[in-house]
């Protein structure tokens, strides 16, 4: 005995045995309640759904694409939603329909395959009454995983918008069938990603290539699938040995931090209640930056200014004192300031208690292993701007008991400065799609070089005429002063007419380093000094001892060295002279400004001294030779235009990765 199923007195078309009825009957009934019960033990994130909230906001019907295989964990998230799904005229296919119905969709049946005009075209209504579509666009039969054109049909006749989605699940049971039938196990964790917008066509297919279309979107799930399964990976460091046994001698200090704060009564100041996770209350929603130290703040403060003059709420957090500072009177007026928790995940877990942010951003270096595993398991989006790696950095964290060990699959976006950096991040775990080339946020913060016109008045104020050749000295460290005062001597008695500048790091240097050039017969006159200094006493030298004018004083020289790189500083920043298009030299060591220092010379704009020695015969070549300043100027100038520009790249990138406000969130706020 067969019988034809009917819905609505409307034949269907499909004979079914009493036994498949009995049994579409059975699964129609027990089969909600399953999917439900399996469902609330599973541990959902559900990634980009702002695309369809977006969508919704527009007042646009979305059409949710996803292969067939991943329907059950998209049938509990969207259950009782108003969507409705195109099911397919056999046994399986009423079966779905009927657990579907008891979920709360709404069902029409036929396919998007040939043969199917009747079921498209009650789709194309619904959407059209304000109804989302869910289809599986590899048809009822398959092949499985290739798209069919029916549903870039469906959604240019009924005005929906294509959002494609993909699942992956960390336990489960997949059925031997052509679909792969997805089945998640009780309390695996569960990841369901949306892509973006799918590109919208015109449905004749005299005027666009259907069939190329299709094959986009099916590459399209595919990525995505690809996507989820990194995502799903990116919980497992918080599992490796490396990470657990960080963790756990991170508790061990938590509970020795605190005792000894209250017997030093340090947790009745701002600095340790902040540290130990008692972070200052903020409207919800904010996003969280991360910094180490003034380097960073620095680096950052483009960013910051940028994403609030769009719209959105910032908090940022400094580890070392001196960094709070700075960013307190950088960014007090426009953001809230405070210090970073230790990485204890009780203060960490607290701090995103009180701030509950919408998403983390990490500067340059600051990967710590609890604030990334404690914001992922909160499910907080999180991303690296500015990010650097040292090979150091990458090869501990490669090591069986690095508590980083995989660490970067938690990263939603790694924008980066090199592509050194990329090939690190990639090695930490961040999957290729998610990690970007931008450049450096520091070529934003640098001054605009000044005109030919302004570098005249500024050699004016300095005493010193045109046609001289003038050197600057910037950021001159102790041990290196008795260094460049030879060099100075050495350079004046080969160089008729020299003229130089001299900025110590620090202004407490001065009279000391007045004291040394005295000694050695220069000539020397204090910045402040010079209106008092009359045209026949001019000096060879002028000591710099104001504050922030050493940046524009570089535009004055012919070329400058800039210090704490002849000896074990690390450095000091050398875009500084190379933003004012002047030549730059420096010492070996530049580490705390290695990406700047390797970009200038890769590009032709530095030259790397070994030695006070080396110095003196390098400014000597270069004063004599026109031709190769005038290389080096054109390099410096072409290596800043083409810096220039990450913090754009970079907020266009936290946008597209989901971390930002949307232009309707923006507006609510």
């Amino acid at each position: 005995m067969t019988a034809r199923v009917r819905r609505g007195g409307e034949s269907q078309g499909a004979k079914f045995s009493r036994r498949e009825l009995l049994l579409m009957w059975i699964v129609g009934f027990v089969g909600p309640a399953i999917v439900r019960t399996l469902g609330a033990t599973w541990r959902t994130r559900v990634v980009n759904h702002k695309a369809v909230e977006r969508i919704h906001t527009g007042g646009g019907a979305v059409v949710h694409a996803f292969w067939h295989g991943h329907i059950l964990p998209l049938e509990y998230i969207y259950r009782g939603r108003r969507i409705f799904v195109l099911s397919s005229w056999h046994r399986d296919g009423e079966m779905s329909a009927r657990v579907m119905t008891g979920l709360g969709f709404g069902v029409e049946r036929g396919s998007t395959s040939r043969g199917s005009v009747r079921g498209l075209l009650k789709m194309i209504a619904r959407a059209r009454s304000g109804y989302d579509l869910a289809i599986t666009p590899d048809g009822p039969r398959g092949p499985a995983r290739r798209a069919q054109t029916g549903i870039l049909y469906l959604a240019a006749k009924s005005g929906g918008v294509i959002i494609p989605a993909a699942v992956a699940a960390s336990r489960y049971r997949r059925l031997s069938s052509w679909d792969g039938f997805l089945i998640p196990l009780p309390f695996s964790r569960v990841v369901v990603v949306h892509g973006e917008p799918f590109e919208p066509v015109d449905p004749d297919p005299g005027s666009v290539d259907l069939e190329a279309k299709a094959c986009r979107l099916g590459l399209e799930l595919d990525r995505l699938a690809e996507l989820a399964l990194e995502m799903l990976k990116a919980a497992e460091f918080r599992r490796g040995p490396g990470y657990r046994l960080y963790r756990g001698l991170a508790t061990l200090l938590w509970w020795i931090a605190l005792p000894w704060s209250a017997l030093t009564r340090s947790m009745g100041r701002e600095e340790w209640r902040e540290r130990l996770g008692r972070a200052p209350k903020i409207p919800s929603g904010s996003l969280w930056i991360h910094v180490a130290s003034v380097g960073e703040i620095t680096a950052a403060l483009p960013l910051v200014r940028a994403l609030v003059y769009r719209g959105e709420r910032v908090v940022v957090t400094a580890v070392t004192p001196t960094g709070v500072e700075v960013a307190r009177s950088l960014l007090g007026d426009v953001c809230s300031v405070s210090f970073a928790p230790l990485d204890f995940p009780a203060a960490v877990s607290q701090t995103l208690l009180r701030m509950q942010p919408r998403a983390l951003i990490l500067a340059e270096t600051e990967l710590w292993p609890n604030l990334l595993a404690i914001a992922e398991r909160a499910r907080l989006p999180e991303a690296v701007v500015n990010g650097r790696l040292s090979e150091r950095t990458v090869g501990r964290s490669e090591g069986l008991l690095s508590p980083l060990k995989g660490a970067g699959r938690v990263l939603a976006l790694a924008a980066v400065q090199t592509e050194a950096d990329r090939d690190r991040f990639l090695r930490l775990g961040v999957s290729e799609g998610v990690v970007h080339v931008v450049g450096n946020l520091k070529f934003d913060t640098l001054a605009r070089p000044l005109s030919d016109g302004e570098r005249r008045d500024m050699r004016a104020s300095l005493g010193m005429e045109q046609n001289e050749k003038v050197v600057v000295f910037g950021s001159v460290r102790p041990k290196e002063e008795r260094g460049i005062v030879g060099v100075l001597g050495e350079l004046l008695g080969e160089i008729p007419g020299l003229r130089a500048v001299v900025a110590p790091r620090h202004l407490a240097r001065v009279a000391a380093l007045e004291k040394k050039l005295s000694e050695a017969g220069i000539a020397t006159v204090r910045r402040t000094h010079l209106g008092a200094t009359s045209e026949s006493e001019k000096r060879a030298v002028v000591l710099l001892d104001t504050t922030g004018e050493l940046s524009s004083l570089y535009a004055a020289s012919d070329v400058a060295f800039v210090g704490g790189s002849l000896e074990a500083y690390g450095g000091h920043n050398p875009l500084e002279p190379a933003a004012q298009h002047v030549p730059v030299l420096f010492g070996p060591y530049t580490d705390s400004c290695r990406e700047s220092a390797q970009e200038l010379l890769n590009s032709g704009a530095a030259r790397e001294v070994q030695g006070y020695g080396e110095l003196a015969s390098e400014l000597k070549t270069l004063l004599s030779d026109q031709r190769a300043l005038a290389s080096m100027k054109n390099a410096a100038a072409h290596a800043l235009a083409s810096g220039r520009g990450a913090t754009a790249r970079t907020i266009e990138l936290l946008e597209t990765a989901g971390l930002l406000m949307s232009e309707a969130e923006r507006s609510d706020s």
